[in-house]
């Protein structure tokens, strides 16, 4: 059986066949050590060398260090590459207002890394994705393609976003 995206999932096509495109981003300075090692790593098993520059928000990192992931294969966030199902999304928007402490520059330098659910899942790579913000309270976790339709793709292809008292999602994990 051939698993197809949901039906309003972003799609990239090549040639008949539809893929469900994941983004990572990284800084343009780190890009020589991934294709060196020929691999991203994740933030548990990444070596002190092997990022140049760090643009993640180093006050959420404690949280993403003991967020624990709530299907198999288990483990907690930072067990994990973070990839996103958009290239616009909340954490680009704040790099491209300097709201990242310790990182200066805007997103000019920065790239984006692609590729697809469908390739992840037919090299066999263990993975799991959410429904939300990852450290968010009511987030939840999935690791099977047919749950794909738990992911609000309007929010994903949407160009602007805004806090609301009705939207539950943004009540932060104690």
């Amino acid at each position: 059986m051939v698993h197809r995206p949901a039906p309003d999932a972003p799609v990239l096509t090549m040639g008949r066949k539809s893929l469900t495109p994941i983004y990572h981003f990284t800084h343009a300075k780190n890009l020589s050590n991934i294709l060196s090692t020929g691999r991203i790593y994740c933030k548990s098993q990444l070596p002190d060398s092997d990022q140049l520059v760090n643009v993640s928000h180093q006050n959420i990192q404690e949280k993403r260090r003991n967020k624990q992931i709530g299907c198999y294969p288990g483990g907690i966030l930072h067990d994990y590459v973070p990839f996103y199902f958009a290239t616009r999304s909340p954490m680009m928007y704040v790099i491209s207002k300097g709201g990242v402490e310790g990182y200066d520059n805007n997103t000019t330098p920065l790239i984006y890394l692609v590729s697809s659910i469908e390739r992840v899942q037919e090299l066999g790579m263990r993975f799991a994705f959410s429904d939300g913000h990852p450290i968010m309270r009511l987030t939840r976790f999935y690791n099977d393609i047919a749950d794909l339709n738990k992911v609000d793709w309007e929010a994903m292809r949407a160009r602007m976003w805004r806090e609301t008292e009705e939207d539950p999602d943004l009540l932060p994990e104690n």
